[in-house]
């Protein structure tokens, strides 16, 4: 798929599988730790459902969500509560379709499906409830508000960036070496993932406008979780289509950073996991280092 999800926990049935998936971090690098959902749900719910209420009316306005070139049926902003099952659904389809293929139809797959959507669902959650995190989405109007594109982002910073990063690379690697930061201390990073499109809406640009969406309220600051220096994510090497398109959206490829999960695998001498890489797109007037 042009673009693959990534996510902290894969199904085990997923783990069997010599190929690696779009996740199963053990240090949950590709997204937020599952243990810290349920006690902030109730409380954040009345806040994300606020923001949310917020953009309907810039809408209104002729501002906030976009109506994008391709298809005046298609709007892209931050979903509520009311999304999060359909996006769940979409990243769930994505990454079974990126993992077994689409003629698959096994008992293997299918009790993945399972327990895959909920790991989905509560990223979703996550993304859409907590103060730090947001969901964005491309929704067909006029296709039974289907969402066709889905993808969450949560500002990390020195003291938030918890298993996503390790010391090194956050105050080195990325602070330090990349954007030309004093340290760690002075790094907000929007970290990108679980990021995909219908294989049905495919290069048709939907992946670039919400990219573009994404990207300009986080210059800009109009985002619920603050402002921030730069874009991250990670992708599997061995995903040129996506890689391709980060690439023409002016993300680079950070040549310092090793994937933390794949070197541990690799010297226990397990060639089945695939490595993933670092892209970084800077903000502000920050430039990535070509050292």
């Amino acid at each position: 798929p042009a673009t693959t999800p990534a996510t902290d926990a894969m199904p085990t049935t997923m783990r069997w599988r010599a190929r690696g998936a779009a996740g199963g971090c053990s240090n949950r690098a590709c997204g937020p730790s599952p243990s810290c959902r349920s006690p902030h749900l109730v409380s954040c719910r009345a806040s994300a459902d606020q923001r949310v209420a917020v953009e309907n009316e810039k809408t209104k306005q002729g501002a906030g969500v976009s109506t994008t070139g391709w298809s005046q049926s298609l709007q892209i902003g931050e979903i509520g509560m009311a999304k999060v099952l359909p996006v769940a659904s979409l990243w769930t389809k994505i990454f079974c379709e990126y993992y077994y293929g689409h003629q698959e139809q096994s008992f293997a797959r299918r009790a993945s499906e399972v327990a895959y959507f909920f790991t989905m669902l509560s990223s979703a959650v996550s993304a859409v409830s907590e103060d730090d995190s947001l969901c964005v989405a491309a929704v067909d109007q006029e296709g039974g508000k289907a969402v066709r594109c889905g993808i969450a982002a949560r500002r990390l910073t020195q003291t938030t960036r918890g298993g996503h990063f390790g010391d090194d690379d956050w105050n080195d690697v990325l602070a330090r070496g990349e954007l030309g930061l004093t340290g760690g201390d002075d790094l907000a990073l929007l970290y990108l993932w679980n990021f995909g499109v219908d294989c049905e809406c495919r290069n048709r640009g939907i992946a670039t406008g919400v990219m573009r969406w994404l990207e300009e309220r986080a210059s800009s600051g109009d985002i619920p979780c603050g402002q921030v220096d730069a874009l991250g994510l990670l992708v599997y090497r061995t995903n040129r289509p996506a890689i391709s398109l980060y690439e023409k959206l002016g993300y680079r490829v950070v040549e310092r950073y090793v994937d933390p999960r794949w070197q541990r695998s690799a010297e226990r001498g397990n060639t089945g996991v695939e490595r993933k890489l670092l892209m970084v797109k800077p903000l502000c007037g920050q430039q990535v280092s070509t050292l």
